[in-house]
C-alpha cells in the first residue's frame, strides 16, 4: 500500500474549522459525530463520503436503496463509544435483510 500525493493546494479553510470547532465547544460538545466533523474536514481540503442519519431500521432500508448497495450502517448512541465492540458496525451491506 503507498500513501498517496495530496496536492500542493487543498484548499485549506482554517478559520472557518476553527469557528466550527469552537462552536462545538461553545456548547459544551467535545465528540463529534461522523456527520459532524466533516464540515471541519471539508474546511481543511480533506473530502469524506457523504452520510445520513436514519431514526429506524425501516428509513435505514428507505436510504440504501436510493443510495444502492452496498452500504456501510453505524449505531449512533452517545452512551456507547466503541461502537464497533457492541457489533454496532456492519459493513458492505448488499440487500435489505
Amino acid at each position: 500500500m503507498e500513501t498517496p500525493a495530496l496536492p500542493h493546494d487543498l484548499g485549506i479553510n482554517a478559520a472557518q474549522a476553527h469557528q466550527l470547532i469552537h462552536q462545538a465547544l461553545t456548547y459544551g460538545v467535545t465528540q463529534l459525530d461522523t456527520h459532524e466533523v466533516q464540515p471541519i474536514l471539508h474546511a481543511y481540503g480533506l473530502h469524506t463520503l457523504p452520510t445520513w442519519i436514519a431514526s429506524d431500521s425501516a428509513e435505514a432500508v428507505h436510504i440504501a436503496e436510493q443510495i444502492g448497495y452496498p452500504v456501510a450502517i453505524k449505531l449512533r448512541s452517545p452512551d456507547i463509544p466503541h461502537k464497533f465492540e457492541v457489533q454496532g458496525v456492519m459493513l458492505y451491506l448488499r440487500t435489505a435483510h
